[in-house]
């Protein structure tokens, strides 16, 4: 059970960070937009 309980961990902690960088590039994006297309 332990196992199990480890594996889910993992797994949320990999989505939580490619959710993460998904919303840093967009903002990135955002504000390279804003700087160069006023």
């Amino acid at each position: 059970m332990a196992g199990l309980f480890d594996v889910v961990i993992l797994h949320a902690a990999r989505t939580v960070r490619e959710i993460s960088a998904l919303t840093v590039r967009k903002i990135i994006s955002y504000y390279y937009d804003l700087q160069y297309y006023p």
